[in-house]
């Protein structure tokens, strides 16, 4: 086994190692980012309905005297006024009882996705978290819907963050395992193979005073082991 070969045996291996890394990498990296989201996302969503009660008590109480809930007055600008200052808020969305968006307001209100009656109270869209409230008595059917969108923009900054962060953790791991394991390979496997190489390089020009050293109890030591017998049997 030449030394070009037993470079290019090393450098497979040590590829093959870091294949497998990166792969856990990307496994634990996405694993980790899926908690993360799973632990903030329950607290938008508590934050949400807060709000939502809060911007629900008039209107409930304006369909609760019999005013229609399209000729609700002044809906638009209560829904600006209870934005002002909320950086986190995507949306304020009033629907019909049938999930028809009939007022939007809000940064990201045009992101919005009607939902139908029968869907979730709590989804997740592509620009936020948009929690439903039901509007009207608890033993009746909904009279209407009350939309508060929680943008995800500070969540994805805070998952850009932690994905770096685990990237650069797990990166700097890679890096110690690969060297780690390429000097297990060079004093298990490629540095006494080589020595062998060598050994029998120099046996196949005649010299017989070489020796290899045979002290490893593995394969690599066996090996060296035996051209040592055989070099004091030549001799």
């Amino acid at each position: 086994m030449t030394a070009p070969l037993l470079r290019r045996l090393a450098a497979t291996l040590v590829a093959a190692a870091v294949a497998l890394l990166l792969a856990c990498v990307a496994l634990v990296s996405g694993a980790a980012l899926s908690a993360f989201e799973r632990e903030v996302r329950p607290a938008l969503e508590q934050e949400a309905a807060a709000l939502g009660r809060v911007v629900a008590a008039p209107i409930e109480t304006a369909l609760s005297l019999g005013v229609p809930l399209a000729e609700l007055p002044g809906v638009a600008p209560y829904f600006e006024n209870m934005l002002a200052g909320r950086q986190g808020v995507a949306w304020l969305v009033l629907a019909g009882a049938d999930g028809t968006p009939l007022v939007r307001v809000g940064p990201g209100a045009a992101a919005f996705e009607p939902a139908p009656p029968e869907g979730h109270a709590a989804r997740r869209l592509e620009a936020a978290y948009d929690t439903r409230l039901r509007l009207g008595p608890a033993e009746a059917a909904p009279r209407a819907f009350l939309h508060v969108g929680m943008s995800r923009a500070p969540l994805e900054a805070a998952l850009a963050d932690t994905r770096w962060d685990v990237l650069i953790v797990m990166l700097v791991g890679a890096i110690l395992a690969v060297e780690l394991l390429r000097y297990v390979l060079e004093r298990t496997v490629t540095g006494p193979l080589a020595a062998a190489d060598r050994l029998a390089v120099r046996l196949a020009a005649g010299d017989l005073s070489v020796a290899a050293d045979g002290s490893a109890p593995d394969e690599a030591g066996r090996l060296a082991r035996l051209a040592n017998a055989l070099v004091r049997r030549l001799n």
